[in-house]
């Protein structure tokens, strides 16, 4: 058999932290966080920092405090957190622990890995992350990696996958925005916006600019060897479509 641990953050914590800093947290918040939270390593700094530029933008700077140092520090006691917690369960069972977390808390041994090895240096630490498919991983990201093509479910009203043919649609549910502007299963996804889709977050950045300008979201998509355009209306949403 087996037991199931919550490894997280207090609930709250990470926004508080974010939000306030350090010295605005309750004395609840500060008592419920680690007595050594342990920086970011260097290497992962400049990581770090594009996904500082990413959070900025997507949320439209609405946080005019917004500060990387803060942002360094939230990361650091997520994966402080995680480590010391993960640490705990190994001696109260004294058994193997298997950590299951975001790719961004294990690769490269940055995240929980990285704490592990201070916090208890005889641990021994396998990390394993996906392998979306399309380019070879960096030997240096894990020890293991596995299968695994990127999904993701949009409000839309379509699911897409990462994989060898690009950005594919593989579901488009009936009645949905994007059954209504036409888009199908087998269609690959190259633009949103007007700017080349890369990553989920492309997608998330577009819709909110579009949404911003009181206009359809623009994607290019491929059909049989054709370029189409399509438009999915922002400004209705549909009854039947989950919120996410």
């Amino acid at each position: 058999g087996y037991s199931l641990f919550g490894l997280n953050v207090k609930k709250g914590l990470l926004e508080s932290l974010r939000d306030k800093g350090r010295s605005g947290l309750s004395q609840e918040e500060r008592e419920s966080m680690p007595e050594q939270v342990i920086p970011v390593p260097p290497e992962q700094k400049e990581f770090l920092l594009e996904q500082f530029e990413e959070h900025k933008t997507f949320m439209d700077d609405k946080e005019g405090q917004a500060d990387q140092d803060r942002f360094f520090l939230v990361q650091a006691l997520w994966d402080t957190q995680m480590a010391v917690q993960a640490r705990k369960v190994r001696r109260q069972t004294g058994l193997p622990v298997v950590i299951l977390c975001g790719t961004g808390h294990a690769e490269y041994g940055w995240g929980i890995p990285h704490r592990l090895s201070i916090l208890d240096p005889e641990t021994s630490v396998l990390t394993i992350i996906p392998w979306r498919g399309a380019e070879r991983p960096d030997d240096q990201a894990a020890d293991l990696f596995f299968f695994c093509p990127a999904q993701h479910w949009s409000r839309l009203g379509f699911t897409m996958e990462f994989n060898a043919s690009g950005v594919e649609i593989v579901e488009v549910r009936d009645g949905s925005r994007a059954a209504q502007a036409g888009m199908k299963p087998g269609d690959v996804l190259e633009m949103v916006g007007g700017e080349p889709l890369k990553e989920i977050m492309d997608l998330h950045h577009a819709a909110i600019k579009a949404m911003r300008a009181g206009e359809p979201l623009s994607t290019t998509v491929v059909r049989d060897g054709q370029e189409l355009e399509l438009k999915l209306d922002l400004k209705r949403p549909q009854p039947h479509e989950r919120s996410s």
